[in-house]
This record gives structure tokens, sequence and C-alpha cells, in this order.
């Protein structure tokens, strides 16, 4: 690989963690299909796993705290890659900063979801993670197409302590509803309005297909479309295993291998 260009980021694994050996899992799948398909020398892996889920109801599962950031630091280290994961509190940012100071990583991709709205949360996390290792920072847009919104949440973030570079926007893309949708996705993408903020904030772009997608071939679909834009990197929702939310949009390994080929394709003209 040539020094002078910038690795892209994959960000992958399950929604959220539900026992350690689907995080295992999860995480051997990802990797694993990164080196065959397209090569752990041209991107920067990051498994995926959050700590917490915001329950639609109250009998839904509500993701495994603490003990599954363990996990999912363990099996980070054994292969050789970075964990990363939602912050959705102060407590919670506090429960990642410990953990990777007491067990090590080598970076850390934290992310800020599109229904954290509270400012102050977004200030006050980033200024606990903030010095961690190789950091990598994610604001997701809100669910409503407003780019002053999205501007704001980057802001709390860059007034939390951090260089714009370590920030990344991810779009996953915005609510349909009352919208021109012929694809008849989940959420519905603005990359111009995408790429106008980071221009103007000089952070760089990440592409959540599945999300925007809705479900496993909606997302492939997503993510060929986006192949001709200069998205840094990608998230996807991919487990080989079923999982108790958002299982109708995870990719199983059929699905999570053809993402990579489309990345791969896209790489290596």
């Amino acid at each position: 690989m040539n020094p002078e260009i910038e690795k892209k980021i994959l960000i992958a694994g399950p929604c959220s963690a539900e026992s350690e050996r689907q995080t295992v899992a999860a995480a051997v799948m990802v990797t694993s299909m990164v080196q065959a398909i397209i090569g752990r020398d041209i991107v920067e892996v990051f498994i995926r796993s959050p700590l917490t889920k915001e329950p639609t109801f109250p009998s839904d599962w509500t993701g495994p705290g603490e003990k599954g950031f363990r996990w999912l630091i363990k099996v980070c280290n054994e292969l050789g890659v970075m964990p990363a994961t939602e912050v959705t509190s102060v407590s919670e940012a506090k429960t990642i900063a410990r953990l990777c100071n007491k067990i090590g990583v080598h970076g850390i991709f934290a992310w800020f979801g599109s229904r954290l709205f509270k400012g102050e949360v977004i200030k006050e996390s980033t200024e606990i993670i903030k010095d961690l290792p190789n950091l990598h920072i994610g604001v997701k847009n809100p669910p409503n197409e407003n780019v002053r919104d999205w501007e704001g949440r980057v802001q709390w973030a860059l007034v939390g302590g951090v260089n714009e570079k370590k920030i990344f926007l991810i779009d996953r893309g915005f609510d349909p509803q009352g919208r021109n949708n012929p694809l008849r996705l989940r959420n519905i993408p603005n990359e111009e309005m995408t790429f106008m903020l980071s221009d103007k904030l000089g952070c760089r772009r990440i592409k959540d297909t599945v999300h925007s997608g809705g479900s496993p071939e909606k997302a492939l679909e997503v993510l060929r479309l986006s192949q001709s834009k200069k998205f840094n990197g990608w998230m996807l929702e991919a487990s080989p295993t079923p999982t108790k939310t958002d299982e109708k949009q995870r990719l199983d390994e059929f699905h999570f291998a053809e993402a990579m080929r489309i990345i791969g394709r896209s790489m290596n003209p």
C-alpha cells in the first residue's frame, strides 16, 4: 500500500453484544472476511458493539452494559483490531474511558447516535474520552433533515476538546416521512448535505448503509450507490447469528461477504 494513501475505516459488528460467544463470532467473521476479500493493509478495522440499547418498549433488550465492552476489548486485542461503541451518556463515557485505560486498546471509535439530542452530554462525554489512544469520534445525523442540528452536535464535540480531524460525520439517512422514496429505504441519505457539512467543518465522512437500507438487500444497494462518492469509511451491522435488535437489517455471513466484495472492487478497481 502507498503510505501516502489514507486508510479507509470499516466499522462492523452486531447491533449490540448479547453474549461473549456472539461478540467473538462476529469479530472473527468480520476480521477474517476483511482479510480474505479486501486485505487488512488498506482498511482500519473496528468491531462495533454498543454497551446499551435504548428500548422502544419496556420489554426490549437494553444491552449488556460494562461486561459487553470487556468482551469487545478482549477479542479486539486478540485479533489485532479496535473496538467501536456508542456513547449514550456521561456515565457510559466514564466506563469506556476507564476500561480502555485499564485493559488497554490500540484505538477506539466512539460515536454519538442520532437520538442523542443533549449537547452538554456530547461535550462532557468528549472531555472524558478525548485522551484515549488513536481516538475516532463519530457524530450521526439527527432523524430530521436539518443541517443546523447536525452541525450543532459536532460543535459540542469540538468544544469538548477534540480536533476536527478526529471527527467523522456518520450519514445514516433521514426520516423518509413525506419524501419521495422510490427505493423504499428505512432512512433516506442526503449526501450533498453530508459533504457540504464535512467540507465546512473539516471532518471526515462515514456511510452507515444498514440504517439507510433497513434490510440486507437494500443496505447492499445503498453501499453500491455510495461507492462513487468519496466517503472515508463504512459502518455495517453484521453478525453470523440472529440478534435481538435490528434483526431485519443484520448482515449475515453471505451478505457481509458481498459487502466486502463491493468495497473491495471500489478500492481495487
